[in-house]
């Protein structure tokens, strides 16, 4: 009773995705929905900007220690979002992108699609590790140098940072 906060309230994003939202260093709220737009939200709740993609976000988005936001999305890409919600840059790959992305210490993006992706920061692909089925699952990154994935079928996958399979 009698306390503010400063957090937003309620924003509604229609039709919303299943995608948490991630939130930024300076308290900005970014999230994806099911209406092909992936959002800024100020503190208050207002809109600061939306991205509008060709296809449905299911993921949450990284954010890089640049600021950069990085979200894949069902078309098949992974894109990287400036602060102010411009794109930096789009990469195309084999399968929906329907899984969190990963960012190592070293500004390595992995992200799951058509098998493992190793991303640079701009966006060029360092290798893919194909695997069978499209993966759905985040990857996760070892203290031993390991990026580790879980398949459809149950198992994990262990890569090295080279790219090699484990």
């Amino acid at each position: 009773p009698g306390r503010s906060n400063s957090m937003c309230s309620c924003r509604r994003t229609p039709p919303p995705g299943p995608a948490s939202p991630v939130i930024g260093a300076d308290g900005t709220i970014y999230v994806g929905s099911h209406d092909r737009g992936f959002v800024a939200l100020a503190r208050d709740g207002s809109l600061r900007w939306r991205y509008a993609a060709t296809d449905r976000f299911y993921a949450s988005a990284a954010i890089s220690s640049d600021g950069t936001i990085i979200v894949g999305n069902h078309d098949r890409s992974v894109v990287a979002l400036t602060p102010q919600g411009q794109l930096r840059w789009r990469r195309e790959l084999g399968a929906p992108v329907d899984a969190s992305p990963t960012i190592d210490d070293d500004g390595t993006i992995y992200v799951t699609a058509d098998g493992l992706w190793a991303l640079d920061p701009g966006g060029s692909p360092r290798w893919h590790v194909p695997t069978a089925d499209a993966l759905r699952t985040p990857p996760a990154v070892h203290p031993a140098g390991l990026v580790l994935v879980g398949t459809t079928d149950g198992r994990i996958v262990a890569v090295r940072r080279t790219g090699e399979v484990a």
